[in-house]
């Protein structure tokens, strides 16, 4: 049953399961009439919003729950569907019901099994060759529409996070990712939604899957929008934000998300933020949650080369050789860290370290 409102351009729909598959085995048939996909793609991207049966929703979401096998099962293995019927793309307007419905189909991807293998990298492929086309969200002023976009990538990665290293719009994509962290007109609310992606950005500095020239220039570029972010949302003492408040709950979300990333990726860059972060303050809010976090990360190294890395990083702190760190620093970092990240390293990395800097 089918019930319009002229007033508001809604519909009520409710259809018994004899009609939904009545349906399906209809589209299933015009498929294999041949119809091409830009003659039925348009429909799914409708965004004007109806009620249902299982709630508010609209027109493209509900067209695709209904006919998500028939959908995603065809459009598998219709070459560069997504390249060849999203068309040219000239407005914000034209732009949301496109990527809403991708990252609906994402969602499919990411709940149902079979049509994840099938299809899910190809589908990814698809989105990652038509990013510049959904510049027109990014730059737009309205937030939702920067959401959206982050939301799309952020689906991709549930998917296959690897994908996008070897993709032609890497670049773009990164780079779009470091602007949104340094965007001033960007809450640290939105920004906490784009910390869930820093665990795979922050091992790009590690994996060898990118060129060395590539990989060095992403390392630089990615720690310096990190002192950015930082210094921008972050406040100058710690203890600022009143326990309670939205300013400390997204402060402890972000912190937490840095975390965790750390662990995740063993990023060396996010380890030296981390210092950075303890060293300006003698006493860190967070100081144990983030002691506790850099010693599990040691630990879970393993490697002898990489923590004596870590231990010629704090002793180049410790002795004046980095020109970041003053002497109240360094006085911070020899009360705070150092005689637990000594007990953290395997023992034949501490007897070499103290073979090179102290025998």
């Amino acid at each position: 049953m089918i019930t319009h409102e002229e007033d508001f351009d809604k519909a009520n729909l409710v259809l018994t399961v004899d009609t939904q598959r009545g349906l399906q085995a209809l589209l299933d048939y015009i498929i294999y009439l041949g119809i091409k996909a830009n003659e039925v793609l348009p429909y799914f991207f409708q965004s004007n919003r109806i009620h249902t049966d299982s709630g508010m929703t609209t027109i493209g979401t509900y067209l695709l729950t209904l006919f998500k096998h028939q959908i995603t099962s065809w459009l598998g293995i219709t070459p560069q569907f997504i390249t060849d019927n999203v068309g040219e793309i000239n407005s914000v307007e034209q732009c949301r019901p496109i990527v809403a419905f991708l990252s609906t189909v994402l969602d499919l991807c990411s709940r149902e099994k079979d049509i994840r293998q099938q299809y899910g990298r190809q589908f990814i492929h698809g989105i990652y060759t038509c990013w510049p086309q959904f510049s027109p969200l990014y730059y737009s002023t309205n937030i939702d529409d920067k959401l959206l976009i982050v939301t799309l990538l952020t689906k991709t990665f549930i998917i296959d996070s690897h994908q996008l290293i070897l993709h032609e719009q890497f670049d773009n994509i990164s780079q779009m990712y470091l602007s949104l962290l340094i965007d001033k007109q960007l809450n640290l609310t939105f920004k906490t939604r784009l910390l869930d992606l820093l665990p795979f950005f922050a091992s790009l500095d590690t994996d060898e899957d990118l060129k060395e020239d590539k990989r060095k220039k992403w390392s630089d570029d990615f720690s310096r929008t990190l002192h950015t972010f930082t210094a921008d949302c972050f406040p100058l003492k710690s203890t600022e934000f009143h326990k309670g408040t939205q300013e400390y709950h997204d402060y402890q979300g972000a912190i937490r998300k840095i975390l965790s990333a750390l662990e995740l990726s063993s990023s060396f860059i996010l380890f030296e933020l981390l210092i950075w972060m303890l060293c300006c303050e003698q006493n860190h809010i967070f100081e144990d949650e983030i002691l506790s976090s850099i010693n599990r990360f040691i630990i879970k190294l393993n490697d002898h080369n990489k923590q004596m890395n870590l231990l010629d990083y704090i002793y180049s702190i410790l002795f004046g050789k980095n020109i970041l760190f003053r002497i109240e620093h360094r006085l911070n970092a020899l009360e705070k860290f150092i005689l637990k990240m000594l007990t953290s390293v395997k023992k034949t990395t501490l007897i070499e370290f103290y073979k090179k800097y102290i025998s």
